[in-house]
């Protein structure tokens, strides 16, 4: 079995207005959303695996949504 694991850019595209001075601010310009968009992921990542410990728990914190729900607030033209 192949296992292959990359990471990809998050779908991030990075536009320059102007030239910059060099290659390094380049990449570091260019890795921070990456990087932003890793670390956000990996925290979200860290409070579903935090809220599935305890599932007691977590329907007090989160409200689940029902079909109920969109039938009441259907809004008909």
């Amino acid at each position: 079995m192949l296992v292959i694991i990359t990471l990809g850019s998050f779908g991030t595209i990075t536009q320059f207005k102007s030239i910059l001075p060099d290659r390094k601010t380049k990449v570091d310009i260019s890795l921070a959303g990456p990087f932003a968009a890793a670390a956000l992921s990996l925290s979200m990542f860290a409070v579903g695996l935090l809220l599935s410990l305890k599932p007691e728990t977590t329907a007090v914190m989160v409200q689940v949504v029902t079909i109920q729900t969109f039938k009441v607030r259907l809004l008909v033209l």
